[in-house]
Formats: C-alpha cells, structure tokens, sequence
C-alpha cells in the first residue's frame, strides 16, 4: 500500500507478473488509474486501471481487495461486470 493513498497500490507493485505500478495518474469513487511499466514489452509506458469501488472494497492482506463486508457481494460483482464492458 501507498503511505499516501492507503487503497493505492506502491510503487514498484507488479500487477498481472508484467506492470510495474509508478505512481498513481488519477483516482474516483469506482477504479484507480496507476502509470506502469510493461516488462514484456520493453518496459512501455502504460496506464492500468484498477477496479476499486471504495465504498465497498478495502485493500487487504497482500494488496488484495477485499469487500468491506459479505453484504456487498452481489454489488461488487455487479459494478465490475459493468467496469468490464
């Protein structure tokens, strides 16, 4: 976690065994936009966008998201199928 976002991931985070998160680009209410770096492709310049509706996700053990309570299980799946689209 980043001490200056605690959602945030920290730099240096390695997303998908390929991104290597910068620095957080921009933040709202449903995703977190981080720069990162593709290792598998000569270290380009990307952007990577989290989903992380913070009303009812927290981050937990090992950078994972976690829900802030069983309660909110069908809206989180409902919320990121309509990120995914």
């Amino acid at each position: 976690m980043n001490s200056e976002n605690s959602a945030s991931l920290s730099p240096g985070s390695l997303l998908g065994g390929r991104y290597v998160v910068q620095r957080v680009l921009g933040q709202g209410g449903f995703a977190i936009t981080y720069l990162a770096r593709d290792e598998l492709e000569r270290n380009l310049a990307v952007a990577v966008k989290e989903f992380f509706p913070e009303e009812i996700v927290k981050r937990g053990v090992g950078d994972r998201i976690a829900l802030r309570g069983s309660d909110f299980a069908d809206d989180f799946g409902y919320i990121r199928r309509q990120f995914l689209l």
